[in-house]
C-alpha cells in the first residue's frame, strides 16, 4: 500500500515538473585563484525559517554547476529528510541554445534513497545529442526544486537539515568524466519562536491596544488573554491580577474561546480570589490527549469588567489599574509539545495591559455627561462643610451656590477625556 501511495505521489509530482531550456538565474561569483575544476553547490547554501506554523513556508533551491568545462551530459541524485521538508515540484534545465531536439532525458523521478528511513531523493540524468548540442562551458543550474517546510520546532529547540547531492557524474562529449572539486549542500535551519502571553483590549492581535480608557460608571471593558507563537499547545494556566476596587467581575463575565477550545473539555478550572492584595482570577484548561495541539496566535479567554472608579462619597476620580499576569511557576505556564514552559526570562514573555479611568468633570452620576442629575447630587450635600464633604468644588469650606454654578456651567458636557499617558494609581 505504501509503495502504491509513493508511486501515486511520484506521478503527481512528475505532472508538476516542467522542462525548460533556459537555466535559472545564478548569483555568479568569480572562481578562486588557481581553481580549474568544476564546483557543485545547492544554492542558496543556507536558509533560515522561524516558526510557528512554518509548514506554510515554501522555498526554492537550485543545483548549480560553477565553472563547468565541455559539459555534455550529467547524472545526479539529490536527497533530503522528509521529516523536516519535502519537494513539491521541480524543473530540469539544459544549456542555453540546446533546442528541444538537442537532448534526451534519461531519468527524472523521485526515489527512496535507502540510507535513512525518512530520506527521499530526486534522480535526473540528461545527455546531449550529436549534431544537435554543443559542449557547455560556464555556470548553470541543472535543476530548480520547490520545497515546503513540514517540521515545527518547539521552543527552545532549533534543528538543522540539509539538501545535498549524494551522487553526481558529469561527462564531456568524449564520454570522459568532468572532475568536481567541491560539493556544497544547502543547510536549512528551522528556528523555534519564543511563545508569549499578552493582555490586550482587543479581539485582534494588535499590540497597540494595550491601554483602554473609560469615563462611564458600569462601562464594560474586555481584556483578552492572548497566546502568540504557540506550537502544539496542550494546556495553559494563568493567574490574572488587577487592582481591587476599580472593576467588578464575576465568573459569568469570563468567556473561553470555543473556536480554539471547543467544549466540553477534559479539565477546566477557574475561580476568583485575592492574591498579594490584588483581585485575582485563576484559570487552567487542558486539551484532551486525543486533540491535536494548537499552534499560532489566538486569544484564550475574554474577561468583561464593569467599571466602578469612584471614591466612598461617590465622586469619580482619576485612576488607573494594570491587568497583568502573575510571573513564575506555578502561576503562569503553558505546555507545548508535552513540555511545560514556565515564566522564565529565557522561556516565556508576558506583557500587561493598563486601564485608565479619567471621568468627565462634574459627572457625579458617571452616566457619560453632566446633567440635572448631577446638580441634584451636589444639592444633596448643599450646606455641608469641607472637610469632610468632598463636594466643596471651589475649596471655600462649604458646599454652596458657587459649587452648584460650576456644575451648571458644565451642563451637557459629554466630551470624553483624552487618554492620560500615566495617571496616578490610587490603590
Amino acid at each position: 500500500m505504501k509503495m502504491k501511495l509513493f508511486a501515486l505521489a511520484v506521478s503527481l509530482l512528475l505532472l508538476l515538473s516542467v522542462l525548460y531550456a533556459v537555466p535559472a538565474a545564478i548569483a555568479y561569483e568569480p572562481p578562486p585563484p588557481g581553481t580549474q575544476k568544476a564546483v557543485d553547490s545547492i544554492e542558496p547554501q543556507s536558509l533560515k525559517f522561524t516558526g510557528p506554523c512554518i509548514d506554510t513556508k515554501n522555498f526554492t533551491v537550485d543545483d548549480v554547476i560553477f565553472y563547468a568545462k565541455d559539459l555534455w551530459a550529467w547524472d545526479v541524485k539529490i536527497s533530503w529528510d522528509t521529516a523536516y521538508i519535502n519537494i513539491t515540484s521541480w524543473t530540469l534545465h539544459v544549456p542555453t541554445g540546446w533546442g528541444a531536439d538537442a537532448y534526451v532525458i534519461l531519468f527524472n523521478e523521485l526515489y527512496l534513497t535507502g540510507v535513512e528511513p525518512n530520506d527521499l531523493g530526486l534522480h535526473f540524468a540528461v545527455t546531449g545529442l550529436a549534431g544537435k548540442a554543443t559542449n557547455f562551458t560556464g555556470t548553470m543550474s541543472l535543476v530548480t526544486m520547490n520545497f515546503k517546510v513540514l517540521y515545527e520546532p518547539c521552543w527552545p529547540k532549533t534543528v538543522e537539515t540539509y539538501i545535498r547531492v549524494v551522487f553526481k557524474e558529469l561527462s564531456n562529449g568524449c564520454g570522459s568524466p568532468i572532475e568536481v572539486d567541491f560539493d556544497y549542500p544547502c543547510k536549512i535551519s528551522l528556528i523555534s519562536s519564543k511563545p508569549n502571553i499578552e493582555v490586550l483590549f482587543s479581539d485582534k492581535f494588535d499590540l497597540t491596544k494595550k491601554a483602554a480608557q473609560g469615563w462611564k460608571k458600569d462601562q464594560v471593558i474586555s481584556a483578552y488573554i492572548w497566546v502568540s507563537n504557540a506550537t502544539k499547545l496542550h494546556d495553559i494556566k494563568l493567574l490574572v491580577l488587577w487592582a481591587e476596587w476599580p472593576f467588578r467581575i464575576d465568573i459569568q463575565q469570563v468567556t473561553i474561546n470555543e473556536e480554539a477550545f471547543p467544549m466540553p473539555w477534559a479539565k477546566l478550572e477557574q475561580s476568583f480570589g485575592m492574591h498579594a492584595g490584588w483581585n485575582a482570577f485563576s484559570f487552567y484548561i487542558e486539551r484532551p490527549e486525543e486533540k491535536p495541539g494548537l499552534k499560532g496566535t489566538f486569544w484564550i479567554i475574554k474577561m468583561d469588567f464593569k467599571v466602578l472608579c469612584y471614591n466612598p462619597e461617590g465622586i469619580p476620580i482619576n485612576n488607573s489599574s494594570p491587568i497583568f499576569l502573575e510571573r513564575g511557576a506555578p502561576w503562569t505556564y503553558l505546555s507545548m509539545c508535552d513540555c511545560p514552559i514556565y515564566d522564565d526570562p529565557t522561556e516565556l514573555d508576558l506583557s500587561d495591559a493598563k486601564y485608565y479611568w479619567t471621568p468627565i468633570p462634574y459627572d457625579f452620576s458617571q452616566n457619560g455627561h453632566v446633567g440635572k442629575e448631577d446638580i441634584a447630587i451636589i444639592m444633596d450635600h448643599y450646606g455641608h462643610l469641607s472637610p469632610p464633604c468632598a463636594f466643596d468644588l471651589n475649596g471655600d469650606g462649604i458646599v454652596d451656590i458657587f459649587d452648584v454654578v460650576l456644575v451648571a456651567k458644565a451642563y451637557c458636557n459629554d466630551k470624553p477625556p483624552v487618554l492620560a499617558k500615566d495617571p496616578p494609581y490610587v490603590p
